[in-house]
């Protein structure tokens, strides 16, 4: 055989066999060399035994060497080896709503200190601890013997306060009343004062005359001084009673106020702890003697990065609507929760915008919490919807290559491998949104990606991909036409059933 598996077909390859063919003919009559030589026998029977048996092998081994030469004498061409076989899939198409999880803390919505707004003694306690309390409702009771003494004070002062006043307006009109008097004998005076200083001047009368009627006109302006003086002394007096009255009436009310402040009450109903001073003990304003927590609703806080924040900004503004920031869902998760089992929906974004020191933006959500699931100060997982993709493309995460180039998938054509630019999505279990890149009926290569290479020829086995399921990050739901649906996905965890699009190009 000729190197590379050629046949040999030279002249000396056919002398060769040839004389081999002779050696082998000569071997049946008698013995002979390799080159065609018969020696005959001697006769002796046992030269004749030994030369049958060298024969015989002789016989196997030119038989070995004789098939040999013919098979290489036929022809033997280059087989090139079968295209290696690979897996490939249809994408499956579905709705898929991507999901920001994030940590936060549960916060009641109201939360109130009862705190003591008098000093004294702590004498009754009016609750069971932990128990619901309504607002208004009495909790404490603070001695009250010294607010009491100090209220009766206060009520004895604004009674003598009205006693002064009423003096005082008594003695205005005494004044009043002289005045009004001794305004008719002033005029009367002045009146006659003047005539006798006529007289006086046409020498009718004599200045004794004169000199009476002023002195009666002097002391009827002196009464009129003196009237008026007083009128002016029960003003002062009535003013000055009225400003201890309204003094005094404060003081009482103060006092009954701080009576009032004896009996503590609720300031919101909720849920109230233990007390936080025990009976006996002396409280001063400003002591908290318990807390009340009303647990329905709740409030929960996260922080979420400038990203997030442009995604949820995009969700409000869906198809060009304005929408309310409590129209988007938050499904909450405890610690040993399946899921998120909890709904509620974002209520508050922080208006001073994104903290520079930490690139976040502080978001706060509102559980109704009727059934009472939740309490202030737990830690939780919480999930909220920010990306929607509608008639989404999904193939097998692994079957997403990545390099200096970009990231890329293998898809099979008329039996050739090609390499397709692809921009992915949120990852769903196992599958991966393919936002570009590939179309639905694209023979994409799933299995057997270590041996397709761009250009090169396969065997392809089309394989079915399951229907893509919901996860913790992403929901999934039925499929529709592109802009069928406009609403959010519901923050359950639990997956809608799906047809996958190998189905539909069956």
């Amino acid at each position: 055989m000729a190197p590379g598996g050629g046949s040999i077909h030279t002249r000396g390859g056919r002398r060769a066999i040839d004389r081999i063919s002779r050696g082998f003919a000569g071997w049946v009559s008698g013995s002979s060399d390799v080159n065609g030589r018969v020696f005959a026998s001697t006769g002796s029977d046992r030269p004749r035994e030994s030369g049958e048996a060298i024969g015989l092998a002789r016989l196997g081994r030119w038989s070995l060497l004789l098939a040999t030469l013919i098979g290489c004498s036929e022809p033997n061409a280059y087989q090139p080896p079968p295209p290696p076989t690979v897996s490939v899939a249809l994408p499956v198409r579905a709705t898929v709503v991507d999901y920001l999880e994030e940590v936060g803390t549960t916060e009641a919505v109201e939360r109130a200190e009862i705190r003591a707004r008098v000093r004294g003694v702590l004498v009754e306690q009016l609750f069971e601890p932990g128990k619901e309390v309504t607002a208004g409702s009495p909790l404490f009771r603070i001695e009250r013997a010294e607010y009491e003494a100090a209220r009766d004070a206060a009520r004895s002062a604004v009674d003598g306060a009205e006693a002064n006043r009423a003096a005082a307006v008594a003695s205005i009109a005494v004044a009043d009343a002289g005045l009004q008097e001794v305004a008719a004998a002033v005029e009367q005076t002045e009146a006659e004062f003047a005539r006798q200083e006529r007289l006086l001047a046409e020498r009718s009368t004599s200045p004794s005359e004169r000199d009476r009627a002023k002195a009666a006109r002097d002391s009827a302006l002196a009464q009129r001084q003196s009237f008026e003086a007083r009128r002016r002394a029960a003003e002062a007096d009535q003013l000055k009673a009225e400003a201890a009255m309204s003094q005094a009436a404060a003081e009482l009310q103060r006092a009954e106020l701080d009576l009032t402040y004896t009996e503590v009450t609720a300031t919101i109903g909720g849920k109230i702890t233990v007390s936080d001073i025990k009976l006996g003990n002396l409280v001063e304003p400003g002591d908290r003697l318990a807390t009340i927590v009303r647990p329905t609703p709740i409030w929960t806080r996260f922080r979420v990065d400038e990203r997030t924040v442009l995604a949820l900004e995009a969700m409000r503004r869906r198809n060009g609507e304005q929408r309310d920031l409590r129209d988007i869902p938050v499904g909450l998760q405890r610690a040993g929760d399946r899921e998120f089992p909890i709904a509620g929906h974002l209520d508050y974004v922080d208006q001073e915008g994104i903290d520079r020191s930490t690139g976040t933006l502080e978001v706060r959500a509102l559980f109704p919490n009727e059934e009472g699931l939740l309490m202030p100060g737990l830690f939780v997982r919480l999930r909220v919807p920010i990306g929607r993709f509608e008639n989404a493309l999904l193939v097998p995460a692994t079957a997403v290559g990545r390099d200096p180039i970009g990231t890329y998938l293998l898809v099979a054509i008329d039996g050739k491998v090609q390499r397709r630019s692809v921009e992915t999505g949120p990852k769903v279990g196992p599958l991966i949104v393919i936002r570009s890149g590939v179309e639905a009926n694209d023979q994409v290569i799933v299995d057997g990606l270590q041996r397709a290479r761009p250009g090169a020829e396969v065997t392809t086995e089309l394989k079915t991909l399951p229907a893509p399921q919901g996860d913790e990050s992403t929901d999934v739901e039925a499929n529709g036409s592109p802009g069928a649906s406009d609403s959010v996905a519901p923050p359950a965890g639990a997956s809608a059933p799906v047809s996958s699009a190998n189905e539909s190009n069956a």
